[in-house]
């Protein structure tokens, strides 16, 4: 599991061409499509949305494979391979 979420990881920095900012939007767009996603099946099964605390556990593990995203996007600029 681990090794999958490096290589996405390494392939949004690649796609990237290296560009930290550009990976951040990718990565924010993945976290509002989960958000979405979410709010559609709780309505879908419940019939309402309702509020979470998880959702901050969430927004942390984004936030680091967001940082993680851009570690990688460093190292593609600095040619120090993936």
């Amino acid at each position: 599991m681990m090794n999958k979420l490096i290589n996405s990881g390494r392939v949004i920095a690649v796609s990237c061409e290296g560009n930290p900012v550009l990976a951040m939007l990718v990565v924010f767009g993945f976290y509002m499509f989960f958000n979405t996603a979410l709010a559609h099946v709780e309505t879908l099964i419940w019939g309402e949305r309702f509020p979470h605390w998880f959702d901050v556990a969430i927004m942390f593990v984004f936030m680091a494979y967001m940082a993680m995203c851009v570690w990688f996007c460093a190292r593609f600029q600095m040619g120090r391979g993936l």
